[in-house]
């Protein structure tokens, strides 16, 4: 599907449109749906009579009917999106090359979508997992364990109500890719090559598993073996595209579903796994450390990372902010609750840009909580970004100064 028009929006920034360009029922469509994360102004003598649309940090794409396409861009390159993406889902553990290279965010949607397919139409043609899945069933001869219970009830029944299991490919493993494949190929996002493998996948998974619905979540902590340890790189990759479709689009008779991402979300992601792949000796990390400083009245802090040293003892708190305003009174009061219920002396406050007057100052009379803002810059090199970003970090653990 080729949409007559195509609007980008770059995130945080201001897009007029003609009133001629957006009709009042697109407008009040794109309002009611995506009002959350998009800001729309109808044209009013206030607007000067022009549309006005604003990506509230979200990006990817909406197809918002057969004619109309929105694509909302990150303040940042691409590229450095894209290598955000791999960090945050681990993509690049799946052997991925050249997604990176994507030239815009349909591009790198189609070639995972791709890649996602080709993996499914191997599996299938090595044969698809199978397993034992308890079942219960009226038959005209003994299966399993006969219910006598039921037996006794009505003993007149020529049918015997039986328990037993049955090895089937319609299991949750196979039903997570069924799923996925079919989200995509509703989405109207796929290009045409990656559409077709798309689709040729789905109709081959779905002759013998059912079409149940699966969120993301459904992809987390499964179980692997050596029958189905392949599945692990493919669940991974359906996390990613279910994760990004909510279920609020895939339920109902949308025929196309958007492909939509929170920026502060995937910064929080991103910096949180580049430090997991690049810790220093003795020092671990441990993204969203949950504490319940007082279980009584059911109070969760939801801590982004906790730094730990080789004994487990918490060292500092990490929160990242993905803004580009100096670091509020709000900010500092959250991060010196955290390091108050961790029991740290050091919190850190983690912008997506270098900071031209940095924070760094001391909480409290007794024992002070020392908070410093610190950046990790994602609008260039994420590398040498990185590198610095945790020198900083390492060094005021230490208290020595940064060069």
């Amino acid at each position: 599907m080729t949409p007559s028009r195509l609007i980008e929006l770059t995130e945080y920034k201001r897009c007029s449109l003609g009133a001629d360009l957006l009709s009042d029922a697109e407008g009040e469509e794109l309002w009611r749906s995506f009002g959350s994360r998009i800001s729309v102004e109808f044209p009013s003598p206030k607007t000067k009579g022009q549309w006005e649309l604003t990506s509230q940090g979200w990006v990817g794409l909406v197809p918002l009917n057969d004619r109309l396409r929105l694509q909302l861009l990150p303040r940042i390159p691409l590229q450095n999106l894209f290598a955000m993406w791999e960090y945050a889902y681990k993509l690049d553990e799946t052997r991925l090359p050249g997604l990176v290279d994507s030239d815009s965010i349909e591009d790198f949607y189609s070639r995972l979508a791709g890649v996602l397919a080709k993996r499914i139409l191997l599996r299938l043609r090595k044969g698809i997992y199978k397993s034992y899945r308890g079942e219960a069933d009226e038959l005209g001869y003994v299966r399993g364990a006969l219910d006598f219970r039921d037996r006794m009830k009505a003993p007149w029944k020529p049918s015997l109500l039986c328990d037993f299991e049955e090895h089937t490919p319609d299991i949750v493993d196979n039903q997570i890719l069924a799923w996925t494949l079919f989200s995509i190929a509703r989405s109207g996002l796929c290009r045409s090559d990656s559409l077709g493998l798309v689709q040729s996948a789905y109709r081959r998974i779905a002759s013998s598993v059912s079409l149940e619905p699966h969120g993301a979540e459904a992809c987390s902590d499964r179980l692997y073996d050596r029958l189905n340890e392949d599945y692990q790189p493919l669940h991974a990759l359906c996390s990613f595209f279910l994760a990004h479709s909510g279920p609020h689009y895939l339920a109902g008779k949308n025929r196309m579903i958007p492909f939509l991402f929170e920026m502060p979300r995937l910064y929080e992601m991103f910096v949180a796994e580049w430090l997991l792949a690049h810790k220093s000796e003795g020092l671990n990390f441990e993204p969203h450390c949950r504490v319940t400083p007082d279980g009584e009245n059911g109070m969760t802090f939801d801590i982004d990372i906790v730094l730990r040293d080789a004994s487990e003892v918490p060292l500092c708190v990490l929160d990242t902010k993905y803004k580009t305003d100096a670091p509020s009174t709000q900010d500092v009061y959250q991060v010196v609750t955290y390091a108050l219920s961790m029991g740290c002396e050091q919190a850190f406050l983690v912008y997506p840009m270098e900071l031209s007057s940095p924070l760094d100052i001391s909480i409290g009379p007794a024992s002070p909580i020392r908070v410093t803002a610190v950046g990790f810059d994602i609008s260039g090199d994420l590398g040498a970004s990185g590198a610095r970003f945790l020198e900083q970090v390492v060094a005021t653990m230490k208290g020595r100064e940064v060069s």
